[in-house]
């Protein structure tokens, strides 16, 4: 049912140039990245930081740098620019409190418009959505609670008070919606309101670029409510846990998440396209305007799926951050890094590139150089072609840096606790286990790394957990792993008495600790 309401906006003078913007662009949302459909788009893209361009197989990309965005410490959130690119909105948390329960909560929001090139930019309370022509700037305050319209073309301001609308899509005309329980109210500046009622609670809506449909989450599905009839037709007839994330110009195709996976919805009767599960959190992801393609971070970086070909293709590899890393390195250490943004990345050794032995999204595997001189030095991990800084790590080159192999690492899948370093007897060959423990007297076999030929220099040891009694194994040899080089079979000989239970191993040169659970027992074999 359809009904209107009078808006209460009035005009009042701006302060900013008017600049009309022409073209398309694709954002990722993700707070980093906004992404060019057209390399004629951002050619007069200014290259200087904060902001760089870079070329891509889609044209040119630009690319947020981490800082401009450092100084809010990730406050920043919900980045838009305008189809041209000369225009950037986005907002950040300005103000927060103390949970109850713990935790600080974002209590208030400041919206900033910059131009690129000319360097003019506004600041207003609340949360900023741009529109994709360049022309509305639109700001939802919760103190006071109203909502602003910036019009950057003719230099105006719109206001309407008593009401937060939600600035997640602007269309051309300035038009934004707000769920309100069973409602659903559409403003346009200087106009007048008009509320749609739903026999359901409406819970989020998106608005297409030309104001002729909105998409809506309400009644355990998504809908699509015809502005210029007021009919909505089921979209989705079930989503749980859902986000909308884009809607392509024509309101014909749909982008949102389910939990965590990414979906593409076009109409009652048509089957669902779902990508991959999204690594981040969910809402990296947009559409293109014509609804061909879908732009999305995952953990590489970000991808461009053709909906028409099915071809997924990595537009601009992410920045690498990285989980887990080594606390010393040796000379001719294997090292596996583990994290983020890894799929292209390169490795600099104190300025000197090594080329890695194997890369995977998560994963980056290479080996220290055998040459590598003792003593302080600078490791940068980083995708050339991403356009963020590398990670970089602070580290020392020893004489030796002992690290245990993991089970996963080795390619032992039929085990369990893939995390676990690979100990064995050295009689049977068969794993340490909780039901075949290390027994006193005994030798078991550790595959490590960065021993370096310095594997008595180590100080070695059984430790009971949760205790600080220390027992000694003997080292009886070192040898090469017959298949990786730079892997080491160590036979270790356990002492005379052992404790029963859960232990650890340990293995400990000056910086580098590392540790591995081993079960054990005081018995002897029988």
């Amino acid at each position: 049912m359809l009904k209107t309401t009078v808006a209460g906006l009035f005009l009042m003078a701006a302060i900013l140039p008017g600049q009309e913007q022409r073209g398309r662009v694709a954002t990722d949302f993700s707070g980093r990245l906004l992404l060019s459909e057209t390399s004629a788009a951002l050619a007069g893209e200014t290259t200087a930081p904060p902001e760089r361009v870079l070329e891509s197989a889609d044209g040119r990309v630009t690319v947020t740098a981490a800082s401009e965005l450092e100084a809010w410490r990730g406050g920043v959130i919900a980045p838009r620019t305008d189809d041209h690119g000369g225009l950037r909105a986005y907002s950040y948390y300005v103000q927060g409190y103390t949970s109850p329960i713990g935790g600080t909560r974002p209590a208030q929001f400041d919206g900033v418009v910059r131009h690129v090139q000319d360097g003019w930019e506004v600041r207003r309370p609340g949360r900023v959505g741009l529109s994709r022509a360049g022309r509305w700037a639109v700001f939802a305050g919760h103190d006071p609670k109203q909502t602003l319209w910036l019009d950057l073309w003719t230099e105006t301001e719109y206001l309407a008070s008593g009401y937060v609308f939600n600035v997640d899509s602007v269309a051309d005309d300035g038009s934004t919606v707000l769920c309100s329980q069973h409602r659903l109210i559409m403003a346009k500046p200087g106009q007048e309101m008009q509320e749609f009622e739903f026999d359901f609670d409406v819970y989020s809506a998106i608005i297409d670029r030309f104001a002729t449909y909105v998409m809506i989450q309400g009644g355990r599905g998504i809908w699509r409510l015809d502005l210029s009839t007021g009919q909505s037709t089921q979209w989705v007839p079930s989503c749980y846990n859902c986000r909308l994330l884009d809607v392509d110009f024509r309101g014909s195709k749909l982008l949102y998440t389910e939990w965590s996976f990414l979906k593409l919805a076009s109409g009652p009767g048509t089957d669902l396209i779902e990508f991959n599960f999204l690594p981040e959190e969910a809402g990296g992801a947009t559409l293109d305007g014509w609804g061909t393609r879908v732009f999305a971070t995952m953990t590489d970086g970000i991808v461009r799926y053709d909906l028409d070909t099915g071809e997924r293709i990595v537009v601009m590899p992410g920045p690498a951050s990285l989980t887990r890393t080594p606390t010393a390195l040796a000379p001719g250490m294997w090292v596996r890094l583990t994290g983020k943004g890894l799929s292209a990345a390169t490795v600099e050794l104190d300025g000197a590139q090594i080329e890695p032995l194997h890369r995977s999204m998560t994963t980056l595997d290479w080996v220290v150089p055998a040459e590598a001189p003792l003593g302080s030095v600078t490791v940068r991990i980083g995708q050339p072609s991403s356009g963020f800084e590398p990670a970089t790590l602070a580290l020392d080159v020893q004489l030796a840096a002992p690290v245990f192999i993991q089970r996963q690492e080795a390619g032992v899948t039929n085990a369990g606790f893939p995390d676990w370093a690979v100990i064995r007897h050295a009689g049977s060959g068969e794993l340490v286990s909780f039901y075949d423990p290390a027994r006193p007297g005994e030798t078991i076999t550790v595959l490590m790394t960065g021993l370096n030929g310095a594997a008595a220099a180590v100080e070695w040891y059984v430790v009971k957990l949760n205790t600080d009694d220390k027992f000694y194994p003997v080292i009886e040899s070192v040898e090469p792993h017959p298949d990786q080089l730079n892997w080491s079979i160590v036979r270790l000989r356990m002492p005379a008495s052992l404790p029963d239970g859960e232990s650890a191993l340990a293995a400990n040169y000056l910086k580098m600790r590392s540790g591995a659970l081993i079960s054990t027992s005081g018995q002897p074999a029988p």
